[in-house]
């Protein structure tokens, strides 16, 4: 059996979004070690899923990535 590889890709929303999360809690609540903490913990627990990216059910999103632009999808 051959064991499957994959490739790790983050859509632009990911990291919009992980910024404004990220700002919020370093300027806002005025907490930079706790926002660069999240960004470790984030990172880790992606990578960390990376190699059982199988056993982990896909994210059905409203949105079609793969074609130009955001096509929402019915």
């Amino acid at each position: 059996m051959q064991k499957s590889t994959y490739e790790l890709r983050y859509l632009p929303l990911f990291y919009e979004d992980l910024n404004d999360k990220v700002l919020y809690i370093a300027v806002e609540k005025q907490n930079p070690k706790a926002a660069a903490d999240l960004v470790d913990k984030v990172e880790k627990a992606i990578l960390d899923r990376l190699p059982f990216a199988e056993s982990f059910e896909p994210y059905k999103s409203r949105f079609d990535f793969f074609t130009s632009g955001r096509t929402k999808l019915r």
